[in-house]
């Protein structure tokens, strides 16, 4: 009888879909949410590969320095192109790269990522893209 419960036990775990842990750097994070403003109209996007960020901030291309060391996270040095956009999309952008600024630390559940502040206020919100 003990046999045919571990038997069970074994064919039941075995069976269940295993939770797929991500990491902040295997992916592209697509932005839902900065600074309690809505981005479904704006491209802000960010992938971060080796110790460098990039992507999109709204209206401009952005990159910068990083260092994430378990669920810390420390951009630097953040640079971008310089076009100017609708108000609405400059108003995202800047909330972007400020969120960015201040980041100390970042949750992943699922496909969602969340960055926060050293208070843990959460400063933005991302939806995972899988890289190709």
């Amino acid at each position: 009888m003990k046999e045919v419960i571990t038997l069970l036990t074994f064919v039941l775990f075995a069976c269940s879909p295993a939770k797929i842990e991500y990491t902040i750097s295997d992916s592209i994070w697509i932005a839902t949410e900065i600074s309690e403003l809505a981005t479904q109209d704006s491209e802000v996007y960010f992938r971060i590969l080796e110790n460098r960020i990039s992507g999109k901030s709204g209206c401009n291309n952005f990159f910068g320095n990083c260092k994430v060391i378990a669920n810390t996270i420390r951009v630097e040095e953040i640079g971008s192109t310089k076009m100017m956009c609708e108000d609405e999309k400059m108003k995202i952008e800047s909330a972007f790269i400020n969120a960015l600024s201040v980041c100390t630390y970042f949750s992943i559940d699922n496909d969602s990522l969340q960055l926060y502040n050293l208070e843990g206020i959460v400063l933005a919100k991302f939806v995972r893209q899988q890289l190709e």
